[in-house]
């Protein structure tokens, strides 16, 4: 470590005299000597990719949240917000915010809200479609 002056201040460090340099410098060395280890050829074969086939089906996208909720409430029954809440993993308030923000207001679907006989609410999209 370089000291200047009779006070004792630093100046500087030395790259050697840094905290946690010498394990830097051991991991960089290994790093190093394994790339160097193998001495493969690579040809044109290699790097060239391969075509099976002229039209491939693309994958199908995994379901979203959103869609799940939306399946729900369009099925004849309709849903709970429990049940929407076991489908999705969110909690109450996050379900009842969506159907406020993203189905009435973004989707401007016609969500309807009615009391089953057990007590619960259900609620369901009407055949109807947009909201006027």
């Amino acid at each position: 470590m370089a000291i200047s002056g009779e006070n004792g201040i630093r100046a500087g460090f030395d790259g050697d005299d840094m905290p946690g340099t010498a394990k830097l410098r051991k991991s960089r060395a290994k790093a190093s000597s394994a790339d160097h280890t193998t001495d493969a050829v690579i040809t044109d074969a290699d790097v060239t990719p391969k075509v099976t086939s002229k039209k491939t089906a693309a994958p199908k996208a995994a379901a979203t949240k959103s869609d799940t909720v939306l399946k729900l409430l369009r099925s004849t029954k309709g849903a709970t917000v429990d049940a929407m809440m076991k489908a999705t993993g969110w909690q109450a308030h996050s379900v009842r915010g969506f159907l406020s923000a993203v189905i009435k207001r973004k989707l401007m679907l016609n969500l309807l809200s009615e009391v089953g006989k057990d007590g619960q609410r259900l609620y369901r999209i009407s055949d109807g479609g947009k909201a006027s």
